[in-house]
């Protein structure tokens, strides 16, 4: 038995129940990880360097056999090995828990870090009654259940750097030349573009981000980009289109509808008449102080609420 000779890898099996499909420790035991990475074996990556990587079936080092897994038989397919990791794979869709794992998962992305148990048994109804992998179905279920509007869920979300990133390019309008500078900034903020080492893939709770530490990081890069201080990315000259000379208020009125459409906070406020009285005594233009204006905005806590 190769798979036996070489050394099990139950990381296959663990990952795959516990990360992707019914959640940590739910449902499955031990035997069933064993099950589960044996009838994954031979699953691997053509590593040939001259080709893309793609997924291929070595048959070669499967472990061929009929297995139990979460009390559920798997035939033994001598013909066709990679049917029996398949097999699996078909069972664990149509499993319950994932279906309510899967559920819990896309609420807390898309709607509140600790979703209602209610929505999430509704959206897990929807995975199970419709094909088993549509995806577009269930999220279809989100987007139409009542608390996907609740105010209580408005702007629950917080942003990860990527999401902080992007949308202070795409709200200021930023032109990006390279990306250099954007790649560095993602680095600083623990959120370096596809370079998660963890099989959980980066967080997306708000605990994980809202730290003194990363946010002084986002501070600094909001300050950056409106100061032209990222390499690679520039804020055009539109930007200050429509703001009239020797009028700061009416600076930050135009600039905060443009950054932060729905509105903001009295702190804020009091925070951009601070730096526009520290400032307009010097007679700046729209652009100089405009700058000072919307690194601020970029920093504000409405900002960093999706």
């Amino acid at each position: 038995d190769i798979a036996k000779q070489k050394g099990l890898n139950e990381n296959y099996g663990r990952e795959l129940m516990a990360l992707h499909t019914l959640g940590v420790d739910n449902f499955y035991t031990q035997d069933d990880v064993i099950r589960v990475s044996e009838a994954l074996t031979g699953w691997t990556v053509q590593q040939d360097p001259r080709r893309p990587i793609e997924f291929v079936f070595k048959p070669e080092m499967h472990a061929f056999g009929a297995r139990s897994v979460l009390n559920i038989k798997i035939p033994a397919n001598p013909r066709n090995g990679e049917a029996e990791g398949q097999a699996v794979l078909d069972m664990l869709v149509k499993h319950p828990g994932t279906a309510d794992f899967l559920a819990y998962k896309l609420c807390r992305h898309f709607v509140n870090d600790r979703p209602s148990p209610d929505m999430v048994k509704r959206v897990a109804k929807e995975f199970r009654n419709r094909n088993l992998t549509d995806l577009k179905a269930t999220y279809r279920a989100i987007l139409n259940d009542p608390e996907f509007f609740d105010p209580a869920n408005y702007q629950t979300k917080f942003k990860r750097p990527s999401e902080f990133v992007v949308s202070a390019v795409r709200a200021t309008g930023a032109e990006v030349v390279n990306s250099a500078g954007l790649h560095r900034a993602l680095l600083t903020l623990n959120e370096p573009l596809y370079q998660c080492e963890d099989p959980t893939g980066y967080y997306d709770q708000a605990d994980v981000w809202r730290d003194p530490g990363v946010m002084a990081g986002r501070w600094q890069f909001g300050i950056g980009l409106a100061m032209g201080w990222i390499e690679g990315v520039n804020l055009p000259d539109s930007t200050w289109e429509g703001m009239e000379e020797n009028n700061p208020l009416q600076w930050k009125e135009v600039l905060s509808k443009r950054i932060l459409p729905l509105g903001h906070t009295a702190q804020t406020d009091a925070a951009l008449d601070e730096v526009i009285a520290k400032y307009a005594r010097f007679n700046p233009t729209p652009e100089q102080l405009g700058r000072y204006i919307v690194g601020l905005l970029l920093g504000s806590p409405e900002f960093q609420r999706q």
